[in-house]
């Protein structure tokens, strides 16, 4: 499991709730390819996409999975420093920001990766 409940402290690790980002990352092998390889199906380049919207449940995770999908950052919205692991909220979240920061118009391609625990996932292509 990936995260622990608060009132099952590891003996390594303070009270409070964790998230172990390296294992939640771990959960998601493979899907990092099978989206790339979709993605490639729909002849769709991530480098050529507006905007990209990612469930974002830390920060590490984040990092790691737009490296190995080669996400340049700069077309991700951050939410989670601001906001945290906002769930399910997530994409529209982002997708709300970015109307709000002007990222995002008529037109737009976007991107929005969809990433749930139990380890699945969901690539949708907009167009705005």
């Amino acid at each position: 499991m990936a995260s622990r409940h608060p009132l099952q402290p590891s003996p390594r690790t303070p009270h409070g709730f964790h998230i172990d980002s390296e294992r939640l990352l771990a959960s998601f092998t493979g899907l990092d390819v099978q989206g790339a390889q979709w993605l490639k199906e729909q002849n769709t380049d991530l480098h050529t996409v507006d905007l990209v919207c990612v469930h974002q449940p830390s920060l590490p995770f984040l990092h790691v999975f737009c490296g190995r999908l080669g996400i340049h950052p700069d077309s991700v919205v951050s939410t989670f420093p601001r906001i945290g692991n906002a769930a399910c909220a997530t994409l529209p979240l982002q997708l709300a920001l970015a109307t709000q920061q002007h990222r995002l118009r008529p037109g737009a391609h976007v991107a929005l990766f969809g990433l749930a625990s139990g380890a699945s996932a969901g690539v949708i292509l907009l167009n705005w």
